[in-house]
């Protein structure tokens, strides 16, 4: 998945989305509020795995519409 192999931005940026996600449900697992999931004591920084599908997510919309190039 890239840009370098003619990927769209849309492709890219929609695995990016899925892959967010996975990273998200998987750390909400891992904390154990999976299933007691209540939005009044929601944390978007609660664990590792949410900060790193949110940065993750951040840094590919950033690449992708921001211009930058790599070396």
């Amino acid at each position: 998945m890239g840009r370098a192999r003619g990927d769209s931005r849309g492709r890219v940026l929609r695995h990016a989305v899925v892959r967010a996600a996975v990273m998200w449900f998987l750390g909400t697992g891992v904390d154990g509020h999976l299933l007691t999931c209540d939005p009044a004591r929601f944390r978007p920084t609660y664990s590792v795995l949410r900060m790193l599908a949110a940065a993750c997510l951040i840094a590919t919309r950033f690449v992708l519409f921001a211009g930058v190039r790599g070396g």
